[in-house]
């Protein structure tokens, strides 16, 4: 289920989310909660992605660390495109992809346009199946090989 803005909407009742981080997907459906509670609250969206600087489409924040409380560590939470959150979760099922990919964005390619909330379409960009235009812009991180290299890592794990 969507919100109004595209974002997801998660149940504090039943976990959607899998582990990641040393994390459940129990905890982060409670943070994911938290933080939809934060947005309610006046939190603002993210509207640019941290790694690969796309203004258009779909944003989302990323963690690399769920301990609570949730607000202590903003320092791990990322706003990033579709696109990139994705390619940021599932940069174990295809590592020389994820890292092409974040070596690409990190030199300032992007997209060039959004990537729409489409899991499916998305798993065959991963393996290679479909090739995406790529620009160049002046946006590029090293975020992506950062968190790669865990240099978000949360300190303690559960």
């Amino acid at each position: 289920m969507l919100s109004m803005q595209g974002f997801p909407m998660y149940s504090e009742k039943k976990s959607c989310m899998k582990d990641y981080n040393g994390f459940s997907g129990t905890i982060r459906n409670k943070q994911a909660a938290w933080l939809r509670k934060q947005y309610a609250a006046g939190r603002p969206r993210p509207t640019k992605c941290a790694a690969c600087g796309q203004d258009k489409g779909i944003f989302q924040e990323h963690d690399e660390d769920y301990s609570e409380p949730f607000g202590d560590h903003e320092d791990k939470r990322f706003p990033v495109c579709w696109f990139c959150h994705m390619m940021i979760h599932c940069r174990f099922r295809n590592p020389d992809r994820f890292n092409e990919y974040a070596k690409m964005v990190s030199e300032g390619w992007r997209l060039t346009e959004p990537f729409p909330n489409n899991f499916q379409r998305f798993c065959k960009v991963l393996e290679k199946e479909v090739r995406l235009p790529m620009e160049k812009n002046d946006s590029g991180s090293p975020l992506l090989l950062e968190i790669a290299a865990g240099k978000y890592a949360p300190s303690k794990r559960p």
